[in-house]
């Protein structure tokens, strides 16, 4: 699988740099609350109506400004309009062309639209104006190994550790690096760190699961999946990373409950650390289902299921995973 869960990791990331905004300096009629609406991340409609309250009320100071013009950006960020965020970042950075957080914010935002070298250009931007600051790393990571350059991106993530040893997704986001590489083993050791940080995440779960179907184990990835189910009911991931697991063991009819589960609750599209999802096409999620009924019903026609036993293939059909359904929550661009 080229695009690994990981990924979704680089969403978190990109949360947690916008959350370290500074906090904005009332200016003028900006209110208490008009401040806090505009730098909550829940609502992003009312964190942008915020922040244009802010803009209008008379003349903010220019770091006020910039702050509001950033965070508004990051509300539209959070809708996904990216063509409207860069709009909005590119309005902070006139202001402050060295405003690191909407370097990396604009850099998301590119990533998002798929422009990876745009992206890259901010990342190595926000780099430069200040070297500590982990974030344009960690997004910078996410795009070698979109790449496929999972040496230049293991490195980025190493460099994150070394700057914010605590936090969990650089170890999760290198460990699906590793994994990407085939050092299933030492892809293990970054989810498990990962998971002595975050206990409770459903994703690091997801990918451990993974791992070890790669490594064989499958009884051992349902174990893992089945956690990961029990965290988060309501994400469409665990029930595709576990519908991936039965439909190895070649449990085809728990496999498609599981797949189904997974489009009931959003689709083949990805969930986001962060509790956002996004949805695919739906002609997308279809045509993987098709593929998936199909060799169900290939697979109970090799048992004899609903068939004579004279047109019951004589070998059993092939279960190795189909190109269409590789990364289907993934490969959506971090955030």
């Amino acid at each position: 699988m080229r695009f690994a869960s990981g990924v979704v990791f680089a969403v978190l990331f990109a949360v947690m740099a916008l959350l370290a905004t500074p906090v904005l300096t009332p200016a003028l009629a900006a209110s208490p609350k008009d401040t806090a609406d505009c730098e909550q991340m829940t609502n992003p409609t009312l964190k942008i109506s915020a922040c244009t309250r802010i803009l209008q009320s008379g003349n903010p100071a220019k770091e006020a400004k910039t702050a509001a013009l950033h965070h508004r950006g990051v509300g539209y960020l959070l809708k996904q309009d990216f063509d409207r965020a860069i709009l909005e970042f590119n309005e902070a950075l006139k202001l402050d062309p060295a405003y690191k957080r909407s370097l990396n914010s604009r850099g998301n935002a590119w990533k998002g639209k798929g422009e990876l070298d745009l992206a890259l250009a901010d990342y190595n931007e926000a780099i430069r104006v200040d070297p500590t600051f982990s974030f344009p790393y960690n997004g910078r990571a996410s795009v070698w190994y979109n790449k496929g350059e999972w040496d230049r991106a293991i490195a980025d993530y190493s460099e994150v550790i070394r700057l914010d040893p605590g936090l969990a997704a650089p170890y999760a986001n290198r460990g699906n690096a590793w994994k990407a590489k085939g050092e299933l083993d030492r892809a293990l050791e970054d989810q498990n760190e990962a998971l002595r940080r975050d206990p409770k995440n459903v994703v690091v779960y997801a990918n451990r699961g993974e791992i070890f179907r790669l490594k064989g184990d499958l009884d051992r990835a349902l174990i893992e999946q089945d956690q990961s189910v029990r965290l988060d009911p309501q994400s469409p991931l665990p029930f595709q990373e576990r519908g991936d697991t039965y439909r190895y063991k070649g449990d085809l009819k728990r496999a498609l409950a599981d797949y189904d589960q997974a489009l009931r609750l959003g689709g083949l599209g990805g969930q986001q650390a962060s509790g956002a999802r996004r949805r695919p096409s739906s002609a997308s999620a279809q045509a993987t289902m098709a593929v998936f009924r199909t060799q169900k019903a290939a697979w109970d026609a090799s048992l004899g299921i609903g068939v004579k036993k004279h047109d019951a293939p004589r070998r059993t059909p092939s279960l190795r995973r189909p190109k269409s359904t590789e990364g289907w929550w993934e490969e959506e661009a971090a955030r």
